[in-house]
């Protein structure tokens, strides 16, 4: 499906790869803003990481794809209140006192990516609550048909802050609102001009038929010039 998955500033969580040591858990909270966000975000935390992952996934998709719930992910309804604070609470228990990383969506919904700012909803606040005191890192989700056959998922996480409760939602919402807002802009001018060089590919498809030939072309053209 897609040519190559590149991500920038993954060495942040290395204390959580391959069952590091670390005895606290951590938050990802990722952009959305599209139906492959969770299938991208579970290869990076399966083959990437390595991680004791967990992730909230909106209930009908959950329903119609009932696999993912053999690889930890779990459903949270939004438009029901009680459930989601089910959700949330089911969601604290399964990160406290261990060293999982939990994969959450703040938006609550898709938004298309180049939608700014990026709004958090409340559940990334309450979870915090019911939690105390929780790590958290932010990350982005890019994806780009511009200059080549099939797409690339470019991603980037930005650091790992310690969130605790002091009582205002509305700051963790913010924090998190901001810093996912800043990832999306870093990540469209990164695209934009080709900038590759905090990058690193994770997964690079074999090269199609039309990938070969301008290669070659490529190649003939620089064989040219140099005569």
């Amino acid at each position: 499906m897609f040519g190559v998955v590149r991500i920038a500033g993954d060495q942040v969580l290395d204390p959580w790869r391959d069952g590091g040591r670390i005895t606290e858990p951590v938050i990802l909270c990722c952009t959305h803003s599209s139906w492959w966000d969770a299938p991208v975000t579970i290869a990076l935390s399966i083959r990437h990481f390595g991680f004791d992952g967990r992730g909230m996934m909106e209930y009908r998709q959950l329903d119609r794809y009932r696999f993912f719930r053999s690889i930890g992910m779990f459903s949270v309804v939004r438009e029901q209140p009680r459930s989601a604070l089910q959700s949330l609470a089911y969601a604290a228990k399964e990160l406290a006192g261990t060293s999982r990383v939990l994969w959450m969506f703040p938006q609550g919904r898709l938004i298309p990516q180049h939608v700014r700012p990026i709004i958090a909803e409340p559940g990334i606040a309450l979870l915090v609550k019911k939690l105390g005191s929780v790590r958290i890192a932010c990350l982005g989700l890019h994806y780009d048909m511009t200059v080549a056959e099939r797409p690339s998922v470019w991603t980037r996480i930005d650091r790992v802050e310690s969130i605790s409760w002091t009582g205002q939602a509305e700051e963790i919402q913010n924090n998190v609102s901001c810093r996912l807002t800043a990832l999306a802009d870093r990540l469209a001018d990164d695209v934009a001009t080709g900038n590759v060089d905090d990058y690193t590919d994770v997964f690079r498809a074999r090269p199609t038929l039309i990938e070969r030939y301008d290669a070659m072309v490529a190649r003939t053209q620089q064989k040219h010039r140099r005569r």
